[in-house]
């Protein structure tokens, strides 16, 4: 067993209820229309992509893209794939959504607690390495799994974003855990790249099935449908 699991937050320990996805099909039934539910899964997946091949490019620059454009980008590739077609009854409440201001609850993702019981048990050390807000931590406590964790690196705490090897590593040193002795767990596929570029070994979990890890990023050693499933990875 591996001495150190770090865990994105996101998709992976903490899901929200309702999702992303959930909340653009209600967008999309309130106002009277119909979508396919795969049809956003697909997007989401699209802009997923984009996002982090854009965080990639800003911290290889320096250059940050503005909310506005940013915001822009993200509406197109919705467009382009649910045929949005400028309507404003849409547009409007997706654009909330996109800034996560919606009503929405965070939840345990289902087997997370048995998994930080069996590795805490073992005796692993723990952290956390999210792109994310300082908030987050009160949801993190809220749920009570601030227990378990050795370390919790926030994103925008730090000032270093994934898929920036650095922000893994400052873990690392934190947890004063060599990379070929950790593991990172997230659902992104440049959570996968971030674990690559960091020496760690990498389990992905990806939120549907229209995400795939772009060129130039290397397979994980364990693909799973959800974090229960990640004691049963013997090479972990």
């Amino acid at each position: 067993m591996k001495k150190a699991y770090l865990f994105d937050l996101d998709n992976t320990l903490l899901i929200k209820r309702p999702t992303l996805c959930e909340r653009i099909e209600e967008i999309f039934h309130d106002c009277g229309r119909v979508v396919k539910m795969d049809d956003v899964n697909r997007a989401y997946a699209m802009t997923e992509s984009w996002q982090g091949a854009q965080i990639e490019k800003e911290n290889r620059t320096g250059v940050r893209m503005s909310d506005e454009e940013y915001l822009s980008n993200l509406l197109t590739i919705y467009d382009s794939v649910l045929n949005i077609q400028g309507d404003q009854r849409i547009i409007e409440p997706l654009t909330e959504a996109l800034y996560g201001n919606y009503d929405k609850e965070y939840c345990l993702a289902d087997g997370a607690i048995e998994v930080l019981v069996k590795l805490k048990k073992a005796g692993v050390k723990l952290g956390i390495v999210s792109n994310n807000h300082p908030r987050i931590r009160s949801v993190i406590e809220a749920l009570t799994i601030d227990r378990f964790f050795d370390t919790v690196i926030i994103s925008e705490e730090v000032g270093l974003f994934k898929p920036d090897p650095k922000i893994i590593e400052l873990a690392l040193k934190k947890l004063e855990i060599d990379p070929s002795d950790a593991v990172y767990v997230g659902d992104h596929p440049f959570d996968v790249k971030c674990a690559n570029d960091a020496g760690v070994d990498a389990v992905w979990i990806p939120p549907n099935r229209f995400f795939v890890l772009p060129d130039g990023i290397f397979a994980p050693c364990a693909t799973i449908a959800n974090i229960g499933e990640l004691m049963g990875i013997a090479v972990l």
